[in-house]
């Protein structure tokens, strides 16, 4: 049984830190220099998927040691938020693109499951996916006449 922890990312985006359901701190791990992490996940195979913002705008894999595994090699624009998907793939909500994508345990890109083009996305900021039932709730921010608007959709990805 796989056991529930929480992987956060510091202030300065240069450390990832793994806690236990009782608050207690499992693992550290030391991103690489000039990292600005935003967002992290921790993977079925233990290895962690980081979205960051330098040195550039762009989503890589790291090992427990804070080594680049991979990165992903797709034009990404303020990647914000990740998720991990049932099978193993990663869920990316690329926001100022205006997106959402798949990518594989690889980070290629496996498709494009929402856009601002076909779906409507005006703001994609925060993402919650749950794998039981396929629903992805997304929270959207965007302006209209300098005030801030707002919604929560829910998308079935199932």
């Amino acid at each position: 049984m796989y056991a529930l922890q929480v992987v956060v990312t510091s202030y300065d985006g240069d450390v990832l830190s793994q806690y236990s359901v009782d608050g207690g701190l499992v693992t550290r791990v030391n991103l690489p220099e000039s990292t600005r992490a935003r967002h992290a996940v921790q993977t079925v195979d233990n290895t962690f998927v980081v979205c960051r913002t330098m040195p550039r705008h762009d989503v890589i894999e790291v090992d427990a040691l804070g080594h680049v595994i991979r990165a992903y090699n797709g034009e990404l624009n303020w990647p914000r938020r990740l998720t991990v998907a049932a099978d193993g793939d990663v869920i990316v909500l690329d926001s100022s693109s205006c997106r959402v994508l798949l990518v594989d345990d690889q980070l290629r890109l496996k498709r494009i499951l929402l856009s601002g083009e076909q779906d409507g996305l005006k703001g994609p900021w925060r993402m919650c996916y749950t794998p039981d039932n396929g629903h992805l709730v997304m929270g959207e921010v965007w302006k209209v006449d300098e005030q801030l608007r707002g919604r929560v959709a829910v998308y079935n990805l199932i």
